[in-house]
């Protein structure tokens, strides 16, 4: 009898364990937000050796909800044979909403076609913290959009733990 008792109880354990764990996997934010408009060049700086920028963000409803500053780490060029260029920048982003910063490491990928008037865009890193709400942020960014002329509109998920 005490066997059994005990068993129940490990199991208990293990499923309450297994619920509080689900149950974190499901509160954890996912945050879905579009960079838009033309950038504003910031240029480089000691910190920022290829150049930083600025862009709008919006929410899901079209309403800007806050800036993005990109800081460009290190930038590099690949020529294509159809004439298209791939760029690749490392980078350090700082997304600024009302409820604080949000900081991210990515590579961001640019793939230009010839004519050099459009491209595609990729991003793909992690969140590295920030400030008052994100201070101890965690988890991964991820992104996919186009340029057209100046103008940008990537679509950014950011998936904290």
């Amino acid at each position: 009898m005490l066997r059994v008792s005990a068993v129940l109880v490990l199991i208990a354990v293990a499923s309450s364990s297994v619920i509080a764990t689900s149950a974190a996997r499901e509160r954890s934010p996912t945050l879905r937000y579009r960079l838009t408009g033309a950038g504003w060049d910031l240029g480089a700086s000691a910190s920022c050796p290829d150049g930083s920028i600025r862009y709008d963000i919006v929410g899901p409803r079209g309403r800007r909800i806050g800036t993005a500053t990109t800081c460009v780490l290190a930038a590099s060029k690949t020529d294509l044979a159809d004439g298209g260029v791939v760029v690749t920048e490392r980078v350090l982003e700082t997304d600024a909403f009302a409820a604080g910063w949000l900081r991210t490491r990515s590579t961001q990928v640019y793939r230009n076609a010839a004519n050099g008037k459009s491209a595609t865009i990729s991003i793909r890193g992690v969140v590295a913290g920030g400030t008052r709400r994100y201070k101890t942020a965690r988890g991964t960014i991820a992104g996919s959009g186009t340029r057209r002329g100046d103008a940008i509109d990537v679509h950014v998920t950011v998936t904290l733990r």
